[in-house]
């Protein structure tokens, strides 16, 4: 289980995904107002918008390393 981070319900959730150790996207999901979830399922909103140049660094791609 996630723990409970404040800055999502204010400012939404990015994941960064990447595929062969390649940076993919990064969707964006705010939660519905008044709401602290982030899926859409329960009406939160999703963009794809491209990251900050500076949140694209080498230690965000270390976990991918391990991935078979």
């Amino acid at each position: 289980m996630q723990p409970f981070y404040p800055e999502i319900p204010r400012g939404g959730e990015r994941s960064f995904l990447s595929f062969g150790g390649v940076f993919s996207h990064a969707p964006l999901k705010v939660p519905s107002r008044g709401d602290f979830r982030s899926p859409t399922t329960f009406g939160a909103m999703a963009a794809a918008e491209e990251p900050a140049p500076a949140l694209l660094v080498e230690p965000a791609r270390a976990p991918c390393d391990n991935d078979p």
